[in-house]
């Protein structure tokens, strides 16, 4: 046998070998035993093995060895094994003694808790026997003719196959796997000019794959030519496998990662950014090249910045937990985008030593929170402003009847009648903002007709013109064959001129003003952003201004009554507050577009309905008709109750008035005639009106109703608007308007 093949192959072995002396003293390690075990050469060389050994083994190990010295017997033993570092290694040793009684011999390989080392002999019989022992293939071979000079029994072990000693190097082709021949047959011919290192597949008699870690180096003869070819083969299958499962494995994450909608970040120890999915492509509009190794700070929106470092600071401190957060990010078109997710602290796992971010773009989410919770304010804002609209407008129609009563007393030319004209004129200018607060809260009373914008437009053009002044340019865009919509035409003009004001303000010396309608499409994705607003066909109107614009504060709160940013003294803040109510209580959806010194633009959204435009009714000559009839009167406020009695009275009528319903039955139970109007309020405690009209109209059928409120109530009307057949008169109402009213549901009914 060629020992000298051997020493070579010593130092190649992945077994960790050691050879101990006579005496259990280092004589030899190879370089696996010194990387596991961590000692140097020189560190071990004449150092007693027992002295490594935990003292809990020493027993046992030292009885191994003496049977080893003394009986020759091959055995295996464990024990714990003193690292470099200190920390003890668990090793199962495979131990033998030569033949010839030279230094003892001890071959071991660590399990997946251990750590081991050896040393090699000089003598060419020990490493000889060594050969035999470990579990590593090893081959020596002849290298101009390639005849195999010798081979230890492990490829046979491993591979089922037999080859003999003396076969060609082509015998092992035979169980080589065939897409590895050629590289085979290639390594063989390298290995006269130098060593080889590489993987190959074999193929057991069983069908299975064998992988192969194959290196050879050549050895030199005295004249320094190649004349022998040693070879270790080290069976590293389970290895390969694991490693493949593993990249399996890592493929299959990474594709998760790749195709995942969210946006999965990595951030390292110092956050900055060492991994980007495609989403945050897809999300943010950056390349993902331009921004890894950045930092993460870098993304965030200025004035989230602060949170966004607080927020990391916790992060940093709390390992391994997914900590919550939503922050503002810019997105590559010069937007904001608002992400939503999760960090995870990993800085302590050496596969990863950064931070995990898993996050969404939930920027409509966020929108549509905030256009709910406003929702919520307005109707609440709402609620609170229809109730103060109801109570003052019945002190309204007492204080203004008898300011017309006591009008309608004296001369013109009487010192108190200047003093009572001013008195109904802040009486008119009250009823004026009591009716903007029912309209903001939707609870006026309309009668809406179908009506086209175009011709509103057309109507109050000369109006809007003497509002805005001579410096401000009207311009109008109408569309042809406008759809019609459902409005009442008075709220119409209203929405037009409380806009026009509003953009007149805004633009102070002067501008322009742009009114335009057209036919829109409002679909689902509109709808998904706009989550009040219902699919399908919609008239808009749109009024422009080139004005100072606004800022985003002041958009959200634009619409709130009472809300203003003109000077005190220039408007009530109402007129905005109007033109919200009135698209609201319309089914329509209103827009406000506006930027800081670039104008504004509020686009008004109305449902088409399939029907043609009415037309619009005659004006009226008659100012305060009179009459004689008998009329039945029942309010619960008295003194809306007294001054109703005085103006029917000063127009003729004859009036029976009550405080509440059953009193009012009562009456007219005993009647021998009953009158044929009831006036009545809506809103009255122990009966309402319209059950008190029910009840009256069983004692006379033919009784004409007129119902009186300050705002409206579901009794009478769905969503302010009058149901079918009812006549109504909203408080507080003037001494002609109650005159008109009257008379005209006389009239009606009576010529039925």
């Amino acid at each position: 046998m060629p020992t000298v093949d051997f020493e070579r192959f010593f130092d190649l072995s992945s077994d960790l070998l050691c050879v101990l002396d006579e005496e259990g003293r280092f004589v030899r390690t190879n370089a696996s035993c010194r990387r596991v075990l961590g000692w140097e050469t020189a560190a071990l060389q004449g150092k007693e093995f027992l002295a490594l050994v935990h003292g809990s083994d020493v027993t046992a190990t030292a009885l191994h060895l003496r049977r080893l010295s003394v009986e020759g017997a091959v055995a295996n033993i464990t024990n714990r094994v003193r690292h470099a570092d200190g920390q003890y290694r668990r090793i199962q040793w495979s131990t033998d003694r030569p033949a010839a009684g030279g230094p003892l011999l001890v071959a071991g390989s660590a399990d997946e808790n251990t750590v081991a080392g050896a040393e090699a002999p000089r003598s060419g019989d020990v490493l000889s026997q060594l050969a035999d022992h470990i579990s590593d293939f090893l081959w020596v071979r002849d290298a101009d003719s390639g005849t195999i000079l010798y081979l230890n029994d492990v490829w046979e072990r491993i591979t089922g196959h037999k080859v003999p000693v003396g076969a060609h190097i082509r015998e092992f082709f035979k169980s080589t796997h065939p897409d590895d021949v050629v590289r085979a047959t290639q390594a063989t011919n390298q290995t006269t000019q130098g060593g080889y290192d590489q993987l190959l597949r074999a193929i057991d008699v069983n069908g299975s794959i064998r992988w192969m870690r194959v290196r050879t180096f050549p050895v030199l003869n005295a004249e320094g030519r190649v004349y022998r070819v040693v070879g270790i083969a080290e069976d590293v299958t389970e290895l390969q496998m694991a490693e493949e499962a593993l990249r399996n494995s890592e493929e299959r994450f990474r594709s998760l990662l790749e195709c995942s909608s969210d946006l999965i970040i990595l951030l390292d120890a110092e956050g900055r950014l060492a991994y980007l999915n495609p989403s945050f492509e897809a999300t943010l509009g950056f390349a993902i090249g331009d921004w890894i190794g950045r930092s993460g700070f870098d993304l965030v929106w200025p004035d989230d910045l602060h949170q966004a470092r607080v927020t990391m600071a916790r992060i940093r401190q709390a390992t391994g937990v997914a900590m919550p957060w939503r922050l503002r990010v810019r997105h590559a078109d010069g937007s904001w985008r608002v992400l939503e997710g999760t960090t995870i602290n990993h800085l302590l796992n050496r596969a990863i030593a950064g931070f995990v971010v898993n996050c969404r773009d939930v920027t409509d989410k966020t929108r549509m929170e905030q256009q709910f919770v406003q929702a919520q304010k307005m109707e609440s804002i709402g609620r609170l402003a229809g109730g103060i609209a109801h109570d003052f407008n019945n002190l309204l129609t007492a204080i203004k009847g008898n300011l017309e009563l006591a009008l309608s007393e004296i001369r013109a030319d009487d010192p108190l009648h200047e003093f009572l004209t001013d008195a109904d004129k802040g009486a008119d200018s009250a009823t004026s903002l009591t009716r903007q607060l029912l309209a903001f809260s939707r609870k006026q009373v309309i009668a809406p007709r179908v009506i086209n914008l175009n011709d509103v437009v057309a109507r109050v053009r000369t109006l809007l013109s003497r509002l805005i002044g001579e410096d401000i340019r009207l311009e109008e865009f109408t569309a042809r064959n406008l759809g019609a919509v459902r409005l009442d035409p008075s709220q119409a003009e209203q929405i037009l001129i409380n806009l026009a004001v509003n953009a007149r303000d805004a633009m102070p010396r002067g501008g322009c003003l742009t009114i335009e309608t057209g036919n829109v499409v409002l679909d689902e994705e509109y709808a998904l952003s706009h989550p009040y607003v219902t699919p399908g066909r919609y008239v808009m109107l749109a009024v422009t201004d080139t004005g100072s614009g606004m800022s985003a504060d002041v958009r959200a709160k634009l619409f709130e009554p009472f809300f203003t940013t003109k000077e005190s003294g220039r408007g009530t803040g109402l007129g905005l507050a109007m033109v919200y109510g009135a698209v609201k209580q319309n089914g329509g959806h209103i827009e406000v577009y506006s930027e800081p010194e670039h104008g504004a633009a509020f686009k008004i959204y109305l449902p088409v309905v399939n029907e043609l435009a009415e037309p619009a009714p005659e004006p009226r000559d008659d100012l305060r008709p009179r009459g004689s009839e008998a009329i039945l009167l029942v309010e619960d406020d008295e003194r809306v109750r007294v001054v109703a009695s005085r103006m029917l009275e000063r127009l003729g009528y004859t009036v029976h008035a009550f405080a509440d319903g059953p009193s009012a039955i009562g009456a007219v139970e005993r009647m021998t005639e009953v009158p044929p109007l009831l006036i009545t309020d809506v809103v009255m405690p122990t009966m309402n009106g319209q059950v008190l009209t029910q009840q009256l109209m069983t004692l006379r059928p033919s009784l004409k109703v007129l119902f009186t409120s300050g705002y409206t109530a579901d009794v009478i009307v769905h969503h302010g608007v009058l149901e079918e057949g009812i006549e109504f008169l909203a408080k507080p109402y003037s001494l002609d308007q109650l005159a008109r009213r009257v008379r005209d549901v006389l009239d009606r009914r009576s010529s039925t």
